[in-house]
């Protein structure tokens, strides 16, 4: 199967403190942004936070959904921190926890639930080469050797 487009739902930890915000990744919007900077798809106001703090991305030829680290503080996967932008990527799976702040020293709430729902997904069609058929000369002729 081939994943066309998802939806991403990031559903806040901490109710008073960020708010739902959600995105369709597809051919033509493939990326999310998150940070303090007013030009990202989710703009949050907190020390901590830088301004272009991480990036959700989504690979159409994978069919999955990418998170990059593009802090000075940290970004966090399920608690664990996400390798500096030089080291790449991280593959985000639905529910997984997209924290902001290091749950140890800060907030431990202070970040998202993800949500990601396959919206379009077609099925992938294994091309086979149509099967010729063997003249009476042919037949006979493997008749005759087999």
């Amino acid at each position: 199967t081939h994943v066309q487009s998802v939806l991403c739902r990031l559903s806040p930890m901490s109710v008073d403190k960020l708010f739902p915000s959600e995105k369709m990744f597809n051919d033509k919007e493939h990326k999310m942004t998150i940070g303090k900077d007013k030009k990202n798809d989710v703009c949050i106001q907190d020390a901590v936070v830088s301004r272009h703090h991480c990036l959700l991305s989504f690979d159409e030829a994978k069919g999955a959904v990418y998170v990059t680290d593009l802090s000075t503080n940290g970004t966090y996967l399920n608690g664990t921190r996400l390798p500096s932008k030089k080291l790449g990527k991280v593959l985000l799976s639905h529910g997984d926890e997209l924290l902001l702040k290091d749950p140890k020293t800060g907030d431990m709430e202070f970040g998202f639930i993800c949500n990601l729902k396959e919206v379009r997904v077609q099925q992938e069609v294994k091309l086979e080469a149509p099967r010729r058929l063997l003249s009476s000369d042919e037949t006979s002729l493997t008749k005759s050797l087999g």
